[in-house]
């Protein structure tokens, strides 16, 4: 129960004694002053009928006596009339029987009405004729007694709910400080640092309020200054110091997940950007001059990217790298013409013709590797270098891409197992470091063919994005999952660990994919608690919105969340600490590249120390090895999962 409600409990409850107190007291007061006004009135009509029957008893005439006491009896205000000798003997009696009075029998027997005798005697001279006793009729004493408390409880209800009611708001003006104290100490439990606003008058509250505002201010502090440490270690680490671009690891880690990464991209553009002469340019001008010619290049290049890029990075000396992805190639061609006139122009004008710029453009699809793509980009350059030629050559990598019957093929062939479920759903496991034992699984999916064929998510994917059905996709996989989840809970049966899924961009996009998963989660209990919901860094970058409002869902529905291949995006930091998800998952190569590297293991170190900030799990990707397991259990990276532990295998 909640103090508020505590404290309206106990002060309703002291009302309410306080209001019966002073009811009965009432009540009681009230019957006393009836009894001694009965009694009164009894007296009176004794005293009044003592004279009247003077007469009559000094003839003894019981006539007489009959009509003078009938005459006062039958008003109706008295229970009992008699007249008695001077021996005490009953010379004539008049009782009223009891009338229906619409009082409660337990208010009668409760507040009981005592009704005191009236006597006189009845005397001529010195003589005594007898005596007049008269009793009064309880019945209006009663029900006067039965108004006045019926009346006096109905004021004292209005009172006690008028008090009810501002004690209620008062409670709440008083208790809104501790009210949002509690919220915030909530907030901080789920790692979201906020501050209370509302200072409360009261001298112990507000000493609360400072207290919990300083508290969240020094974590939310000791927070930022990680994130300012990782970011420090990243840029010492992944960071061009003249251009402020990637530099050549940085580039290559970036785009060695975009590589292997299932659902990233359907088309990528590589950029790249050699200048000669900037070594002689160096010599003639100093060094410091070749910076800043290469930082207005560097500039140069952003400028004509459009925010297009994905990645841009300083490769080599005198080599530029930008991968677009998703481009259309018609784009992707009027990006390379602004790109050619926009950096011609820049080094005419600070170099006149001493540095010149050969680019090529390649085209690729996630079928080819790095090694293939920037072999054709140097082979692309080196030519126009040979031709002495200023244009951009394009290499079209797609076009040597293993198809299906073309696009529309691969179009139908997802259609048709989307229609007919011909989906199998891997399982790879995700295991303890230290002892083996099973944490998760991820789930990977194969599309069955026609002809009873396992086609990798390498294979149909890329085709998949570009046709837009990814949402279709990601729907049908979870299905399976949901059905499976379904058919354990009926069997009594729970699956061995949690199952993680990965969503590409497209469905974060996809507003009726969202509601779709919202709906289906909300409806299926057991698959909420079965359930790990992926994204990987590089969506999060592309679409920081989406991101946060599909955690914020996620986190809602009760649905554990994860980051998939986290490298070495900078702009994804701040997510983590706005919406921390439940466990990260450490790019392969970023674990391989920080062996004998210092700064790099530093970065590596500085978003370990942050996920155990915020209370984040970290997980490493592409275990092979004994002495990787080694690593990872030394830096407390306590879960993996690759090869080490079994490759992918149907669920």
């Amino acid at each position: 129960m909640t103090l508020k409600r505590q404290l309206l409990l106990a002060i309703s409850l002291l009302f309410f004694i306080v209001f019966a107190g002073l009811q009965l007291l009432t009540v009681l007061s009230t019957r006393d002053y009836l009894q001694q006004q009965m009694a009164t009135h009894a007296q009176d009509a004794a005293t009044t009928l003592s004279r009247q029957l003077m007469s009559a008893l000094e003839k003894k005439d019981l006539t007489l006596t009959g009509i003078e006491v009938a005459t006062v009896f039958d008003r109706g205000y008295y229970q009992t009339i008699a007249v008695l000798d001077p021996e005490g003997k009953t010379l004539l009696r008049r009782d009223l029987p009891a009338s229906a009075v619409q009082v409660p029998h337990w208010m009668q027997t409760i507040f009981h009405l005592q009704m005191a005798p009236g006597e006189a005697f009845i005397t001529s001279g010195w003589q005594q004729l007898g005596k007049v006793v008269v009793v009064s009729q309880p019945a209006y004493a009663y029900d006067f007694l039965w108004k006045s408390l019926r009346e006096t409880t109905l004021w004292m209800l209005l009172m006690y709910g008028v008090a009810c009611a501002l004690t209620v708001f008062l409670l709440r003006v008083i208790l809104r400080p501790l009210q949002k104290i509690e919220q915030v100490a909530l907030a901080i439990r789920n790692r979201d640092f906020q501050h209370i606003h509302v200072m409360p008058k009261a001298r112990e509250l507000k000493r609360v309020v400072i207290a919990m505002n300083q508290m969240s201010d020094r974590i939310a502090g000791m927070l930022d200054e990680e994130i300012h440490k990782a970011e420090a270690y990243r840029r010492e680490a992944y960071i061009d110091s003249v251009t402020g671009l990637e530099n050549r690891a940085g580039f290559d880690v970036y785009l060695q997940h975009l590589l292997t990464e299932e659902g990233r991209f359907d088309l990528g553009a590589l950029f790249l950007l050699e200048f000669d002469g900037l070594k002689e340019f160096n010599q003639q001008y100093g060094y410091q001059s070749g910076d800043v010619l290469l930082a207005n290049l560097a500039n140069g290049l952003r400028t004509a990217m459009h925010g297009q890029a994905a990645v841009i990075g300083r490769i080599g000396g005198t080599a530029l790298a930008a991968v677009c992805l998703d481009l259309e190639k018609y784009l992707a061609g009027t990006l390379a013409n602004a790109l050619q006139s926009n950096l011609n122009q820049l080094l005419h004008e600070a170099s006149e013709g001493q540095v010149q710029m050969h680019a090529a453009l390649v085209l690729f699809t996630t079928t080819q590797s790095r090694a293939e793509i920037f072999s054709h980009a140097d082979l692309a350059i080196e030519s126009a270098r040979q031709d002495r030629c200023r244009d951009i050559g394009v290499v079209d990598l797609e076009q040597t891409s293993p198809g299906l019957a073309g696009s529309q093929g691969w179009r139908t062939l997802i259609c048709d197992a989307l229609a007919e479920k011909r989906w199998v759903l891997f399982c790879q496991e995700i295991k303890n470091v230290q002892h083996g034992s099973l944490q998760q699984h991820e789930i990977f999916s194969r599309l069955l063919d026609q002809q009873g064929q396992l086609l990798d998510a390498q294979q149909f994917l890329p085709m998949a994005l570009r046709h837009h059905l990814m949402p279709d996709i990601d729907k049908a996989v979870l299905t399976l999952i949901a059905d499976i989840a379904a058919a354990d809970a009926k069997e009594n049966k729970a699956m061995a660990a949690p199952v993680a899924v990965n969503l590409s961009l497209q469905s974060l996009r996809d507003r009726a994919f969202c509601t779709w998963l919202a709906t289906h989660l909300a409806a299926s209990p057991q698959l909420v608690r079965l359930l790990a919901i992926e994204i990987s860094a590089s969506t999060c970058s592309r679409d920081d919105a989406a991101a946060r409002k599909l955690f914020a869902m996620l986190r809602q529905a009760g649905v554990r969340i994860g980051i998939d291949n986290f490298s070495t995006e900078s702009d994804i930091l701040t997510l983590i600490r706005d919406l921390p998800p439940d466990y990260l998952k450490l790019d392969a190569r970023l674990l391989s590249d920080s062996v004998g590297n210092p700064a790099r293991l530093a970065h590596v170190r500085s978003i370990l120390s942050l996920a155990r900030s915020l209370d984040i799990a970290v997980y490493a990707q592409n275990l092979e090895t004994e002495e990787q397991r080694q690593l990872l259990a030394a830096e407390q990276i306590w879960c993996a999962q690759g090869y080490l532990y079994g490759a992918p295998a149907p669920c």
